[in-house]
């Protein structure tokens, strides 16, 4: 059984935090690949990585400009 088939529970913190980047990155790569192919879920985990990232680019500025 992979790692990223077992339950949450059962998983190593390192196997869920690959497992999950590799499904917001599979997800990403779909919508990107093939927008009109790409299902809800796939576009609702690439929407939420891009709101991650330009919280992170402002972060960065906001600390830059104090």
């Amino acid at each position: 059984m992979a790692a990223c088939d077992k339950p949450v529970s059962e998983q190593t913190v390192s196997d869920a935090v690959t497992c999950s980047w590799s499904l917001v990155k599979d997800s990403a790569s779909a919508v990107v690949d093939h927008p009109g192919g790409a299902n809800l879920t796939e576009w609702m985990l690439t929407v939420l990585l891009v709101l991650v990232l330009l919280m992170l680019i402002a972060s960065l500025f906001r600390h830059r400009s104090a």
